[in-house]
């Protein structure tokens, strides 16, 4: 049964184009201790995607999969190279699972400071790539980081923007590029402080709260057991 200990946040309707970004304060701590914890009720929330369609957590529960939300943004390099590993696990959990990506702050603005470091780091990578762009002053600009980022990346999986004063950043952050994975009840079973860095791998935790049954493909984690067959060498590589 789904019962929320903690109250709705932020939003309610959709934010104005015009309306301005509340300031952030620079976080330069881990990751790993902000946000929610495994065991831990999150709050319910609800935002909207550039599209204007809504997603609220409580109404997607309540459908009976459970959730994984991953934070994200165009400036974030860590994000855009694992794009691939959410696309494939839209393609072996989407039945199965709701998998959202959430558009954050950028973590890399240019030339403003990066909410993360707290000084101007663009970094190598966005430069190399052309991604250079501010911190956006207003949603409607936030908006229009996501649209770039559809233009230029194939993602599979529904992305929603986060409110002009960052209430999900606040609650589920702050973290450039963290992930969870919800029960039906709102409870967190794993966090990610970066979403399937080794040794976390957010395939394997889908499939042990599936208890192994809920989906498909192989993953870098887990216990094997091997029987000798013949002395043939056979030469490969695992993909990660």
């Amino acid at each position: 049964m789904l019962s929320f200990e903690k109250p709705h946040i932020g939003l309610n309707q959709i934010p104005l184009l015009t309306d301005s970004m509340c300031v952030f304060q620079t976080y330069t701590g881990g990751f790993e201790a902000t946000g929610y914890q495994v065991g831990d009720t999150v709050n319910d929330f609800t935002l909207f995607s550039y599209n204007e369609d809504t997603l609220n957590l409580r109404s997607e529960l309540m459908k009976g999969k459970p959730v994984v939300l991953i934070s994200s943004s165009y400036t974030c390099p860590v994000f855009r190279n694992k794009i691939n590993d959410i696309n494939l696990l839209w393609d072996l959990y989407g039945d199965s699972v709701s998998i959202f990506v959430i558009y954050t702050i950028e973590a890399h603005p240019y030339p403003d400071i990066s909410p993360y470091f707290g000084f101007v780091n663009v970094g190598q990578a966005n430069i190399n790539e052309g991604i250079i762009f501010p911190q956006p002053d207003t949603y409607g600009e936030r908006k229009t980081m996501v649209y770039r980022l559809d233009s230029a990346r194939n993602i599979s999986v529904p992305v929603f923007i986060d409110g002009p004063c960052n209430s999900w950043l606040e609650h589920f952050g702050p973290a450039p590029n963290n992930a969870y994975l919800i029960d039906t009840t709102g409870i967190v079973v794993t966090k990610h402080a970066w979403f399937n860095k080794p040794p976390k791998n957010m395939s394997n935790d889908i499939n042990v709260y599936f208890g192994n049954s809920g989906g498909g493909g192989f993953s870098t984690g887990g216990t094997f057991t091997f029987n000798y067959t013949s002395d043939t060498l056979v030469t490969g590589f695992l993909e990660k």
